[in-house]
């Protein structure tokens, strides 16, 4: 993980070295980054939006790895997206909550950790949504 942020770090430099006669907006600039998260087993999944931060937690009942990303597109959208991902990787969801603007979900998967998410949406302006997401699960 630390490999991807730095050479995502690094192309951001790079790229910012050149000199641009067009200037992009936060929001758009958000929108056409894409990250990867790697799960316990290795699996990546892959989305649209800005990681803010990934901890590992050292807690009571073991470890866990917290991953705190924003996206710009609606909770449902978003969860949508990561679940068409994990759905291929063998997961099967469910909605554990979904009140107004937040929406919590659990994927699980036959010997693998419970994969747990919270989406937070936020609206910016007249039609546009932000979704900030929590996707944790326990580090083996």
């Amino acid at each position: 993980m630390k490999k991807t942020i730095v050479i995502l770090g690094l192309l951001f430099l790079l790229g910012a070295c050149g000199e641009s006669k067009t200037e992009s907006s936060p929001a758009t600039a958000a929108t056409t980054e894409r990250a990867t998260l790697t799960l316990s087993d290795g699996s990546t999944l892959s989305y649209e939006g800005k990681l803010l931060y990934s901890v590992d937690r050292n807690g009571e009942k073991g470890n866990s790895r917290l991953n705190k990303i924003t996206v710009k597109s609606g909770a449902k959208k978003a969860e949508n997206s990561l679940y068409a991902q994990l759905s291929e990787l063998g997961y099967t969801r469910a909605v554990m909550d979904s009140d107004g603007d937040t929406f919590k979900v659990h994927y699980y998967k036959k010997d693998q950790p419970t994969i747990g998410s919270v989406y937070q949406e936020i609206a910016q302006g007249q039609n546009e949504l932000t979704t900030n997401a929590s996707i944790y699960w326990e580090i083996k």
